[in-house]
C-alpha cells in the first residue's frame, strides 16, 4: 500500500523527537518533519497554508475558524502548554505590583491574537479584577517593530487597540515609558539582563500553581492543524496522526521518568519530572476529553476578546473522528 506523503512543520520538542527521528510513524503516512521556529510556522501556515500538517497558535486557529476560514481542521494534539503569569513585564523601577494597577495604562503586546495574551487578559479579568477594556493596548514586535496580526479581525471600535510606529519595539517602549507593561510569550530578554525590566508577578510560579489548584487547567498554547481537503480525502488520516503524536509523547515521557540515564542535560531530570507529574498529571496527553476544560476556558476568553464567534462550539474545532477513542 502506498503511503500518503505529508509535511509537518513545528517545534522539535522532546515529545516530538520520536516523530522527528522516525522512531514513530503515523500508520499509512510518510512524514516529512520540518523543525522550525514557531513564529515562522504560524505565519507561513496562517497566511499561506504551506504545510499539510502544522503546529499553529490556538488563538490564530480559533480566530480563523470564527471568521469562516475552513482550510484546516484540527486534531486534539497540543504541542505547547505553558502558564503565562510569568509573561507580564514591567520596568524594574515601576511601582506596579498587581494587575489591577494596570487599569488606565498602556500595555504593549506582539499581537491581539497571541495565545499567551488571550489567556492572560482573560485571567486578569476573572482572577485579578482587570477587565481588558480598562487598559489601552499597543501592538509592536520585540525586534524589530512593525509586527501585525496573522489573521484579519473585526474588532469593536470601543476596544482601545493601536499599532506602534514601525520603528518602535516593545522593549524600547517599555524602557522609554510609552507603555507601563509588556505582555509577551517571548520575554524582553535584553532589558531583563540589563536590570531594566522584571516580571510583574514576583511570585509567578506560586501564582501559576494557585491558578492550577483553582481550575485544574494548564493553559494550551498551540494545536496541530491538518489541511481539511486531506482529511476529507483520507478519512483515516486524522486518527492515524493522533495516535502517532500520542505515542511520540508517551515515549518521551518514559525517557524523562527513567532514571537509568538522564534523557535531558540536567542531573535531576527524573526527580523533577516525577514531582511535576504528581502535581499536574500527564500535561501533554493528547485527546479531547483530557483537554476539554482548558479548551472551554480559552474559547470563553476568546469570545470576550472578540476573537471567537459566540456561536463557535469547542468540539467544532476538531475533526469528529478524534473526539472519542475506542474502549477495550
Amino acid at each position: 500500500m502506498r503511503r500518503v506523503e505529508l509535511t509537518y512543520a513545528g517545534g522539535a520538542y522532546d515529545r516530538m523527537v520520536p516523530l522527528l527521528g522516525g522512531a514513530v510513524s503515523p500508520a499509512g503516512v510518510e512524514l516529512n518533519f520540518m523543525p522550525m521556529p514557531v513564529e515562522e510556522v504560524f505565519w507561513r501556515q496562517a497566511r499561506y497554508a504551506e504545510f499539510d500538517v502544522a503546529e499553529l497558535s490556538l488563538a490564530a486557529y480559533v480566530a480563523m475558524r470564527s471568521a469562516g476560514d475552513d482550510r484546516f481542521t484540527a486534531i486534539p494534539v497540543f504541542p505547547s502548554k505553558s502558564f503565562r503569569h510569568r509573561s507580564v513585564y514591567v520596568r524594574t523601577d515601576s511601582r506596579i505590583e498587581h494587575p489591577s494597577q494596570l487599569r488606565g495604562t498602556k500595555i504593549g503586546i506582539p499581537e491581539w491574537v497571541q495565545t499567551a495574551g488571550v489567556w492572560m487578559r482573560g485571567i486578569f479579568g476573572e482572577f485579578y479584577g482587570l477587565d481588558h477594556r480598562e487598559a489601552s493596548w499597543i501592538i509592536s514586535g520585540l525586534a524589530p517593530g512593525g509586527r501585525v496580526d496573522k489573521v484579519e479581525l473585526n474588532l469593536p471600535e470601543e476596544l482601545d487597540l493601536s499599532w506602534a510606529p514601525a520603528d518602535a519595539t516593545l522593549p524600547g517602549m517599555l524602557a522609554g515609558g510609552t507603555v507601563s507593561a509588556v505582555l509577551s510569550a517571548r520575554p524582553p530578554r535584553a532589558l531583563i539582563e540589563a536590570g531594566q525590566a522584571r516580571q510583574l508577578f514576583a511570585d509567578a510560579a506560586e501564582q501559576e500553581r494557585e491558578f492550577f489548584r483553582g481550575t485544574g487547567v494548564v493553559p494550551i498554547m498551540h494545536v496541530v492543524v491538518v489541511r481539511r481537503e486531506l482529511v476529507e480525502r483520507h478519512r483515516w488520516l486524522a486518527g492515524s496522526l493522533l495516535r502517532a503524536f500520542a505515542e511520540s509523547a508517551a515515549r518521551s515521557t518514559e525517557l524523562l521518568l527513567d532514571d537509568t540515564v538522564q534523557s535531558a542535560s540536567l542531573l535531576w531530570t527524573t526527580e523533577y519530572a516525577r514531582a511535576e507529574r504528581a502535581t499536574f498529571g500527564a500535561v501533554f496527553e493528547p485527546g479531547y476529553p483530557a483537554n476539554r476544560a482548558a479548551l472551554e476556558m480559552f474559547v470563553g476568553y476568546a469570545r470576550q476578546q472578540h476573537i471567537a464567534d459566540a456561536s463557535l462550539a469547542v468540539a467544532e474545532l476538531f475533526e469528529d473522528s478524534t473526539l472519542t477513542t475506542e474502549v477495550v
